[in-house]
């Protein structure tokens, strides 16, 4: 009898560490997200014009039905190079396929690079700015993929 009762708490024990080891690992992504440098204004509308896109409800807060809705029906990721395109977000890089995956809302909140909160898990439009701060800066320090592409062509 004493066995199984040894075996649950081994299991409850190991449960705590990891939501102990979650809690912290969220705990430096906010620090981190909050420490990131300010966004420039055409970053900050990038940033806004994105987050009413996807809130297809209005309600302050993004769900993933509602993601997931923007990309069935709604073409999100043509629309989001649209918005870095309008709001010169882009800096004066072209559009590439990995910029393409850098600015994928569903595979980043899959993926867990977007930080959500509450249950069920929705993105307030703080968590937005600072996931659209980090792929920006992301693509920033990305080389032009383009560059020497011409060479080959010769």
């Amino acid at each position: 009898m004493d066995e199984p009762l040894a075996l649950t708490s081994r299991h409850l024990i190991m449960s705590i560490r990891r939501l102990a080891h979650a809690a912290t690992i969220r705990r430096l992504n906010v620090r981190k997200a909050s420490g990131s440098r300010p966004l420039a204004q055409s970053e900050a509308l990038f940033a806004q014009k994105a987050f009413s896109f996807f809130d297809l409800n209005s309600d302050g807060k993004i769900e993933m039905h509602e993601v997931e809705e923007a990309y069935l029906h709604k073409r999100a990721g043509s629309e989001m190079v649209k918005l870095l395109y309008e709001t010169e977000a882009l800096g004066n890089k072209g559009v590439t396929w990995e910029l393409l995956e850098t600015f994928d809302l569903n595979h980043a909140w899959r993926t867990g690079a977007l930080e959500t909160t509450g249950s069920p898990p929705v993105v307030t439009q703080t968590h937005f700015k600072a996931w659209a701060a980090k792929a920006l800066e992301t693509h920033y320090k990305r080389g032009d993929s383009m560059e020497g592409a011409q060479d080959m062509m010769e």
